[in-house]
């Protein structure tokens, strides 16, 4: 038999999230000395990976444990952080930008969990947001920037990253390009301001009851 010691558990990769009531696990003292099993109970829950320094989302340098997200682990962006392929973000998943802090996307995020942004979310070059759900966007502090360098930037049915509930304190939209809003009335709230570097043409309109710039 084997000897009477704690024993530590590690489920196996894979394991689906929820919750698991006597699941037996079998064990091996090793080395001949016989195996057993052990019956445990508890919840298998995301992993929770958070930036440690400015850099690319896929980029293990910019993680803590230099550990990728995958699209089933939870995010917590401390930093800036871009990307030039594309990210998903999975039902049940919970991705906050905090203050002051920034991501900024060069393709597809496709946002079917919660995205949160307490600091700024840019859409840079082929920039992108679509899903199942809208952004949720802190009351103060959050900012929402075009910076796709040209062009005109339709703002069109499917987009997810300007809400018209919990939407941006502050919209910018920068120099050389235009965003066209095509879907919904927008609003920038009293505390907030538009920032116009470059162009707007207003086909669906929006409220601005803060500061045009």
């Amino acid at each position: 038999t084997l000897a009477n010691n704690t024993v530590w558990v590690r489920l196996k990769a894979g394991r689906a999230i929820g919750n698991y009531n006597g699941e037996t696990i079998g064990i091996s003292g090793g080395s001949g000395n016989g195996s057993a099993s052990v019956t445990v109970s508890g919840n298998v829950t995301n992993a929770t990976i958070t930036s440690t320094q400015n850099g690319d989302w896929y980029s293990g340098s910019t993680w803590a444990g230099g550990i990728v997200p995958g699209s089933t682990d939870n995010v917590i962006i401390n930093h800036d952080v871009f990307a030039t392929a594309s990210v998903t973000r999975d039902n049940g998943t919970t991705t906050t930008v905090n203050a002051i802090h920034k991501l900024r996307m060069e393709n597809d995020y496709v946002n079917n969990g919660t995205t949160t942004i307490n600091g700024i979310f840019e859409l840079g070059p082929n920039g992108y947001a679509a899903g199942n759900n809208f952004f949720s966007y802190a009351a103060t502090g959050s900012t929402l920037i075009f910076n796709t360098g040209g062009g005109n930037y339709g703002i069109t049915a499917g987009q997810k990253f300007w809400p018209t509930a919990n939407y941006p304190e502050n919209v910018m939209v920068s120099t050389g390009m235009n965003i066209d809003i095509n879907e919904n009335v927008k609003t920038i709230p009293a505390s907030g301001t538009m920032t116009l570097f470059g162009g707007m043409i207003n086909t669906s309109g929006i409220n601005i009851n803060g500061t045009l710039v």
